[in-house]
């Protein structure tokens, strides 16, 4: 993570448009010109500087490639994230073996990242390249840096099979944050494999796995708190497990090939705040959610769900804003306790047969 720093050195953004020769910092440890109005591509006196520890120019408008930074031998933490990177990433990257946090979201870098760009990184524990046009090659026995604890790959262009993950991770000992993991719009394909066992938050959606959600009972930890695996071709039932994961507030499994009932232990769920399961082949009666007191959005549209509208509805949930039960096939009539839900602000009951 960022770390902010008594010996910050921060430059006014009217002064330095463009990067000039600082070598009068011949011991510089951190350089911090975030968030200014630099522009252009990297200087070529770049590596002036060999005992950096921290360099962050992010929130700029650098252009062009990230070049070759081994000249840092000592860099712990690198931050070009919301610039205008357009190139590509330098294979020499995998030499800076003491880097921990390593972020190049929101640009437009491009080409093949694989194993040699972070086979050698083993004191990485951040790693972000969301929100850019780039295509990794995973291989089944590539192990990432045994240190990763938040990985961000999202809004990219990776295909093919993601590898086993469960390994790949380690928890921070003492602290127990869990791992974060969001692979989400990309076009990986194939079934789930095993994650983390101690992840808290796992974002895979808009992609085209397939198969079915047998992976999340092998999660034995407790820090699961937000799960999205919507916008894929998942199948299958819902587990049972799902009442493992006490402190999820989020679940999202919405538009997938889901068919089945809901199990009743998620009504275990105390913690949940939102779940999302539109768009499936769900079935069956609506499971009592008396317990689950915290939901604030219930999307169940465009499943195959029966029975009558739930009054435990509004007796129970009173802190719901968002209720669609959209294109289902509710019967009966509108149970009273609904006009309890003051604090609704979107309820959509319609193409169901209420009477």
């Amino acid at each position: 993570m960022r770390k902010d720093l008594e010996t910050t050195i921060m430059w006014p953004s009217e002064i330095l448009r463009e990067f000039k020769s600082f070598a009068v910092f011949g011991v510089l440890s951190e350089l911090n010109l975030c968030n200014n109005l630099l522009s252009g591509s990297f200087p070529k006196n770049i590596g002036n500087y060999p005992s950096l520890v921290d360099l962050d120019l992010s929130r700029n408008q650098l252009t062009g490639s990230v070049p070759d930074l081994s000249v840092f031998p000592s860099l712990r933490s690198l931050f070009l994230e919301s610039n205008q990177l357009n190139g590509t990433i330098d294979r020499n990257i995998g030499q800076l073996y003491e880097l921990e946090a390593f972020s190049c979201a929101f640009n437009s870098l491009k080409g093949i990242i694989s194993e040699p760009h972070f086979s050698n990184l083993s004191s990485l524990s951040d790693l972000d390249f969301s929100y850019d046009a780039l295509t990794i090659n995973f291989s089944f026995d590539w192990d990432l840096s045994p240190s990763l604890n938040f990985l961000n790959l999202s809004h990219n262009q990776i295909d093919g099979l993601l590898p086993d993950l469960s390994l790949s991770f380690q928890d921070i000992p003492g602290i127990g944050i869990g791992i974060g993991i969001d692979l989400s719009y990309n076009l990986l394909t194939g079934p789930i494999p095993l994650v983390p066992p101690s992840v808290s938050s796992l974002n895979l959606s808009k992609n085209k796995f397939r198969g079915s959600l047998s992976f999340l009972c092998a999660i034995t930890g407790e820090w699961l708190k937000y799960l999205d695996l919507s916008n894929n071709g998942l199948s299958g039932e819902l587990p049972y497990c799902l009442s493992r994961f006490k402190r999820v507030s989020i679940i999202s499994l919405a538009t997938n090939n889901l068919y089945g009932e809901i199990p009743s232990s998620i009504g275990s769920l105390s913690q949940i705040q939102t779940l999302n399961l539109r768009n499936n082949n769900l079935s069956g009666e609506v499971p009592s959610l008396k317990r689950c007191t915290m939901l604030g959005i219930i999307a169940f549209r465009g499943n195959r769900f029966t029975g009558k509208v739930p009054t435990w509805l509004g007796t129970h949930l009173t802190s719901l804003l968002v209720l669609i039960l959209q294109s289902d096939e509710f019967k009966g009539s509108m149970p009273p306790q609904i006009c309890h839900l003051n604090n609704i602000q979107i309820l959509d009951l319609s193409h169901n047969h209420l009477s």
